[in-house]
């Protein structure tokens, strides 16, 4: 397992650097960073400005490979076991295919055999389902920790004042530290399985040519039409995404604010319960 690093100084320059808190304090808010001309905080995109900014790259795109480039070794050595656990149940599903050919020609020499490797391969994947957890786990850890340093390097080491790169409200701060870091590790994540379901859906789709092209292009049409349609609404989606994550910040510092208030309430001068 990688342990999470305890500091950003091998990141590159910028990552550390003042602008990098700023990015990392309001890009994880939704998946299309826009900053305004001040450069304190972001402002609303339309589902146009949304498709143009993805022509040219994301912002949380951009803040993911750089933490990506933090660890790079520990970042391969999980994107190379899960490809393996995705991938294993090909060569299972071959061993399949050789059981059923020679049981349906009345050939059962190996047969016993055949089966004990499946159930032995399949052992042997779930296994490596624990060992690749727990080098993820190390990854997942860190990928939050580098932005949350960099958050708090910002505020308390970089000249000038601190209240353009968070928000004013204590809970809403909260939910920036929390939410959003962990929006930036979900980013890393899904490029995990995606890259294992891309790798395995391509094999498969190769072997299914071989065998059928017909069927193949059954398959892949309707998967082929999923893609366009989700790239299509995917301008869409992270506007809904970004107002998502901006009322949960609102009402994440509403409540804040208001146990805050309570308690100085309390302080200043308890008194009897309402009936």
């Amino acid at each position: 397992m990688t342990p999470p690093p305890e500091s950003t100084d091998d990141l590159p320059s910028d990552a550390a650097s003042t602008e990098h808190g700023k990015a990392a304090a309001t890009a994880p808010t939704t998946d299309d960073l826009t900053v305004d001309a001040a450069g304190t905080g972001p402002v609303a995109d339309s589902p146009a400005d949304a498709r143009r900014r993805s022509r040219r790259g994301q912002s949380m795109t951009r803040v993911a490979l750089r933490l990506v480039r933090n660890e790079p070794v520990a970042y391969a050595a999980t994107w190379f076991g899960w490809v393996v656990f995705f991938s294993v149940p090909l060569a299972t599903g071959l061993l399949v295919k050789v059981v059923l050919d020679r049981v349906a020609d009345d050939t059962t020499t190996g047969v016993w055999a055949l089966l004990a490797a499946i159930v032995g391969i399949e052992a042997v994947r779930w296994a490596w389902l624990v060992v690749i957890a727990v080098q993820w786990h190390g990854c997942w850890v860190g990928w939050q920790t580098v932005p949350r340093v960099n958050l708090l390097r910002s505020l308390a080491e970089e000249p000038g004042p601190a209240a353009g790169r968070l928000p004013g409200a204590p809970g809403e701060a909260v939910s920036r530290f929390r939410d959003d870091v962990e929006d930036v590790a979900m980013v890393l994540d899904v490029w995990l399985d995606l890259s294992g379901a891309l790798v395995s859906s391509v094999v498969a789709l190769v072997v299914l040519v071989s065998i059928d092209p017909a069927a193949a292009l059954a398959v892949a049409v309707p998967v082929v039409l999923a893609m366009a349609g989700t790239s299509y609404l995917g301008p869409r989606l992270r506007v809904w995404r970004r107002e998502a994550r901006e009322a949960t910040a609102r009402v994440t510092g509403f409540i804040g604010d208001t146990f805050g208030a309570v308690l100085a309430v309390q302080s200043g001068g308890p008194g009897p319960a309402v009936p």
